[in-house]
Order: structure tokens, then C-alpha cells, then sequence
């Protein structure tokens, strides 16, 4: 249990470490790629087989997720 505990801290802290550089060059040029790989997911999506929209779709939330953290609007441990 206190592995868990110790990595849910590293995971908290990294997390507040990604939103007080929210402003900063690099998480502007991450949320550059964030976006572009997100347009990519989304054009997918008008011609993806049904079997594979669950992951694309999960994928896209993911990147939505990682957005709102490097953008510092995320306000949780981090776990996206």
C-alpha cells in the first residue's frame, strides 16, 4: 500500500509541477502537438471501423485530459 502511496504522491507533485508551468514555452509547444494529434484522432473518426472508435475515442480523451493539465485547468493528482 505504501508503494501505491509513494507513487500517488510522485504523480500529485508532477502534476503541480506541470500547472505552475503552464505559461512556459515548452508546455505551449506540447500543447501545440496536443492539439495537431488531436485534429488527427478526429479526422479518424469519420471513417473509422466500429471495432476501433472505443480506442480512438479514449485516446482522444486522454490527449483532452493532458490539455487541461498542461494548460492548468486540470485540477486533479494528475491521472488522466
Amino acid at each position: 500500500m505504501s508503494d501505491a502511496l509513494s507513487l500517488t504522491r510522485r504523480v500529485n507533485q508532477a502534476a503541480e509541477l506541470v500547472r505552475a508551468h503552464s505559461a512556459g514555452d515548452a508546455n505551449a509547444a506540447l500543447l501545440a502537438w496536443i492539439e495537431a494529434a488531436s485534429q488527427l484522432y478526429k479526422q479518424e473518426l469519420v471513417y473509422i471501423e466500429p471495432g476501433r472508435l472505443l480506442g480512438v475515442q479514449a485516446q482522444l480523451q486522454q490527449l483532452e485530459a493532458l490539455a487541461r493539465l498542461v494548460g492548468g485547468t486540470l485540477q486533479t493528482n494528475g491521472c488522466i
